[in-house]
């Protein structure tokens, strides 16, 4: 233990080490030989490195709508009278909470994309649509403001019961790209409902159905990654923040790659 931390090393297992050896008692020997200079340098340096001098309080009330802030005063004597200044940093970390809006979200286009494949397997009388070259003219529907209208309206009900926030509000700001992607696939299906009602050539619209089905396979790709990252996200103990002090991104294993705040706010609220 004395030979970590006289190499810098001031992890949470050594200082713990060190502590318990103190309070046993088992660190007289250094009042009699004590560590050289270099150590000593060595030893400041690690635990300014690992920032050991910011303490942390957690408190987690998203229900509530509300938190607390907590700050413990320095290890000095203050008097009432006393001027020192206590900063206070406090921070932020938001996640998704199950059931999440990218859940919905994914098997909205999961339905959509369901209902394009549907839609070309009965016009086509089978699947042969989706691999072989040869299109028969059927393909093109007799009844196309039928087609046209579940196109139209099926999103349009789907996207409806989606509870997306509002664009001015924080949790909007978050769901900004999840919002994209429900976006994205309701401009898939009003195209092709475009196209059914337009074109009357069985090889294009043909291959308009085959288009709109790989982007909607894409956007449900992504709408699998974004939830694999959110689910990821919530299940991290420590946030990726620069402001969690370095001993606790070390002691949990936090990445060592770590993100910038997305906003700063002052003592009266303001950013």
């Amino acid at each position: 233990m004395i030979a970590a931390l006289t190499a810098g090393d001031c992890s949470l297992h050594v200082l713990a080490a060190f502590c318990a050896h103190y309070a046993a008692d088992g660190m007289q020997h250094l009042a009699k030989s004590e560590l050289p200079g270099p150590a000593l340098l060595n030893i400041a340096a690690g635990l300014r490195a690992a920032q050991v001098g910011r303490d942390v309080t957690t408190d987690n009330d998203p229900r509530e709508h509300g938190a607390h802030a907590h700050w413990r005063r320095p290890s000095v004597e203050l008097s009432p009278q006393s001027t020192e200044p206590v900063r206070v940093s406090a921070f932020m970390a938001l996640a998704d909470e199950a059931p999440a809006l990218i859940e919905s979200i994914t098997r909205m286009v999961a339905g959509l994309a369901l209902v394009v494949l549907g839609i070309g397997t009965l016009l086509s009388g089978g699947l042969q649509w989706l691999y072989s070259g040869e299109i028969g003219a059927d393909f093109v529907p007799r009844q196309a403001d039928a087609v046209v209208a579940v196109l139209l309206l099926v999103p349009g009900l789907l996207l409806a019961r989606l509870d997306l926030p509002s664009t001015k509000s924080v949790l909007g700001q978050l769901h900004k790209f999840q919002r994209t992607l429900a976006a994205a696939s309701v401009v898939v299906t009003t195209a092709l409902a475009i196209v059914v009602g337009t074109v009357r050539d069985a090889r294009e619209m043909t291959r308009m159905f085959q288009l709109a089905l790989v982007v909607l396979i894409a956007i449900l790709i992504c709408c699998l990654c974004e939830f694999a990252a959110r689910r990821s996200h919530r299940a991290s103990s420590v946030p990726r923040s620069v402001r969690v002090p370095r001993w606790l991104r070390d002691a949990r294993r936090a990445p060592a790659r770590t993100v910038e705040p997305d906003d700063f706010f002052d003592a009266r609220g303001e950013v």
